[in-house]
Order: structure tokens, then C-alpha cells, then sequence
């Protein structure tokens, strides 16, 4: 999760906007619930926020720790908003 700089061909698509070329200006590491969906996906690894923001730090970019309260609604697979994050 966080923000990219798009550059080249840049449209509006449904979901926000969409680039022919992409990079990370900031990226987010999700805890609690965010946290456990990702260490199933990625299980029998189960690295720590901590340790997944300091594998990111090679990218460059301000890595930062967030505490997502909303959940994520199943049905619709829509992502929560990033308004009520909160950094820890």
C-alpha cells in the first residue's frame, strides 16, 4: 500500500488513475487485521511490520508503519480508506 509518482501516458480509470509508468513515492505497511491477511498470504513466512518496513527501505522511499481501523468488506473487496490510518 501507499502512493505512486505516475509518468507517460496517465488516464482517469474507474478506480482512480492509471499510468504507463509508475513508481513508489511512499509506501505503508498495514498492522492488525490488514496485518493477518497478508501473513496467510504469505505464509509459513510471517515477518513483522517492523521487518517488512525495513526490507522496503531499498526502494528508496519514506516507509511508514500504519494502524488501519476499517475493515476490509469481503463481498465488494473494497480497500478502506487511508483517511483514518493512523502512525505508529
Amino acid at each position: 500500500m501507499g502512493t505512486v509518482a505516475l509518468w507517460g501516458r496517465v488516464v482517469e480509470a474507474d478506480a482512480g488513475w492509471r499510468g504507463g509508468l509508475a513508481y513508489p513515492t511512499t509506501l505503508l505497511v498495514p498492522t492488525g487485521r490488514w496485518r493477518r491477511i497478508a501473513s496467510a498470504a504469505l505464509w509459513p513466512y510471517r515477518p513483522s511490520p517492523g521487518d517488512v518496513a525495513r526490507h522496503l527501505e531499498a526502494y528508496g522511499v519514506p516507509v511508514d508503519v500504519v494502524t488501519l481501523d476499517r475493515s476490509l468488506d469481503a463481498a465488494s473487496g473494497a480497500v478502506p480508506s487511508l483517511a483514518g490510518a493512523t502512525l505508529v
